[in-house]
């Protein structure tokens, strides 16, 4: 690895060997999920600093195995996020934020009292533009989306090693303006919409990757059957037999979400319609989903469904915006995440203009609304988006 934890030259290499100009690469380096019942952090981007510029900084809350939330002033800088996700290993150990501003990766280690330590604040640049990015299962690899359309967008691969240091290993899946990604349950494969990529039919705009290997193409859905996805988040049930897409884009006038049954091949379900969707969560109870939609005033919402039964013989409901809200309505909701384990299973943490919003997935497919943590301050304290340790 180079010194500053970027990639060596020469491109991929094999694992744990040496890149063409004989430098090392890291080592990928497995990781298991810690306990369900913990102390965890969430870590929350500052994307503004005090004249209301693009600002660097970040955040460490702590979060209790009662589901509440404390800042002990825990931060650190390393790139721009406003809106793009925060992801972690399995064992919560190393971080990865996409920073909106370059398209690079910050990649951070926190320990289990939250301390940080920034291994790489800007890595990438030159090889992709990041705009999502996911963990394999055991946390050794990490998949890059890059939203370009002739250049190099599709799916690029990065080692991770025991250290954390990062390696980048290539392109692994040519597309055009792929917009999001993620983990089909219990599976290696990934589903990631595009207006298009190479092997999958024209048209089809979600596809479906096998990354037990080197990545191949399994099976393919014209989902919304246009041209004009721009996605900001898939969830699935945990079965892995149902899926959702929050896809919405100002300047094409998108404003929708589309579910899918994986049961046993992918088919198209229902579409509704959400005025600015921004992400997307489903229960860990597998019977309800909850979407945020932001872009100011009354579009600034969270969004409930029902699920009944599982994969193509599920009946998905929209119950609409929720109403009986804690405290101050919704302000520019985004990066929803979920805990799916222990005693806070089903707790949804929110990023939003003046704090973390809370709310909880119910075992009877309800869900209620906790209210805001507040983060105290000016336009520089401001919440970008919000990423949990699993």
């Amino acid at each position: 690895v180079a010194a500053d934890g970027g990639a060596v030259d020469g491109g991929p290499t094999g694992e744990g060997g040496a890149g063409q100009d004989g430098a090392v690469v890291a080592t990928p380096c497995p990781r298991s999920p810690k306990a369900a019942d913990r102390v965890r952090s969430v870590v929350i981007s500052h994307p503004f600093d005090a004249s209301g510029g693009k600002a660097n900084g970040f955040e460490v809350l702590r979060l209790a195995t009662d589901g509440t939330l404390s800042r002990p002033g825990t931060k650190f800088e390393m790139g721009n996020n406003f809106d793009s996700p925060i992801v972690f290993t399995p064992d919560g150990e190393i971080g990865v934020s996409v920073h909106d501003k370059d398209g690079t990766l910050g990649f951070f280690r926190i320990d289990d009292a939250g301390a940080v330590t920034v291994i790489d604040p800007s890595f990438g640049a030159g090889q992709f533009y990041a705009d999502a990015a996911v963990f394999s299962a055991d946390g050794s690899r990490l998949f890059v989306i890059d939203g370009n359309k002739n250049t190099t967008g599709g799916v690029h691969e990065v080692s991770v090693g025991c250290d954390g240091k990062p390696t980048y290993k290539g392109r692994i899946q040519v597309a055009a303006v792929p917009s999001t990604i993620g983990f089909v349950p219990g599976t290696s494969r990934v589903a990631v919409t595009a207006l298009s990529a190479d092997g999958v039919p024209a048209g089809r705009d979600l596809f479906f990757l096998d990354l037990s290997g080197a990545g191949a193409v399994t099976d393919s859905l014209a989902l919304f059957g246009d041209d004009q996805v721009s996605a900001h988040g898939i969830a699935f049930t945990p079965d892995g037999k149902l899926g959702f897409v929050a896809d919405g884009n100002d300047v094409l006038g998108t404003k929708r979400v589309g579910t899918f049954s994986l049961d046993p091949a992918p088919a198209k379900l229902k579409e509704f319609e959400v005025e600015g969707p921004t992400g997307v969560v489903v229960s860990p109870f597998g019977n309800a989903a909850l979407v945020t939609a932001a872009g100011g005033g009354t579009i600034d919402a969270l969004y409930t469904f029902s699920i009944a039964g599982a994969g193509a013989a599920a009946t998905v409901t929209a119950k609409g915006k929720m109403t009986s809200l804690v405290g101050a309505k919704p302000q520019l909701p985004t990066c929803p995440n979920l805990v799916s384990v222990g005693s806070l299973k089903g707790l949804v943490l929110i990023g939003e203009v003046e704090g973390v919003r809370r709310a909880r997935f119910e075992a009877n497919g309800d869900v209620t609304d906790l209210g805001v943590f507040t983060i105290p301050g000016d336009v520089d304290m401001a919440v970008g988006c919000v990423g949990v340790q699993p």
